[in-house]
């Protein structure tokens, strides 16, 4: 896994069960909020109600470091977070694509008569599919759909004071 985070800039976290966890929030909260050039100004960061986000030592040390976490009420993520929908969207759909583009390659390699075995994804292709080359086009992308939409959502926001 070094060589892969060597080669694509990527730093990798993981357990062995797969599934996110209060010390994989605290290592998210510290990797990008613990070292703000401006500390005083507070960060509103939302989340879902997922129980690994709001454990006492997650919650401890954001409010050390000066971040301000407050659930998104279930089925208002793409309202709440629009980097969810401009960002994680597209972010998903093109790993889903690589990921049926490598299982196509299989299915169509395979030969009448032969046993069918699936194989799985070395972890080089998987890091060349989450950080691809276009990647910077991908995210001045995702910051004007950003934009949009919170440019939208004003909008909604006013009619409905003004009505």
């Amino acid at each position: 896994m070094q060589k892969v985070q060597e080669r694509t800039k990527m730093h990798v976290y993981g357990n062995k069960t797969a599934w996110w966890n209060p010390n994989l929030q605290l290592k998210f909260l510290e990797t990008f909020f613990s070292s703000r050039p401006v500390m005083s100004v507070s960060v509103l960061l939302l989340l879902d109600d997922f129980s690994g986000y709001w454990t006492q030592p997650v919650r401890d040390y954001a409010t050390a470091i000066n971040v301000i976490m407050l659930k998104v009420p279930p089925g208002y993520t793409s309202v709440d977070q629009p980097a969810d929908m401009c960002w994680m969207k597209p972010f998903k759909d093109q790993i889903r694509a690589q990921w049926i583009g490598f299982l196509r390659e299989q299915i169509q390699e395979w030969r009448v008569g032969e046993p069918f075995k699936m194989k799985a994804p070395v972890r080089e292709n998987v890091a060349d599919w989450i950080a691809p080359p276009g990647i910077t086009f991908q995210l001045k992308l995702s910051v004007a759909c950003i934009a949009q939409h919170t440019r939208y959502w004003e909008t909604r926001t006013n009619l409905r004071a003004l009505s």
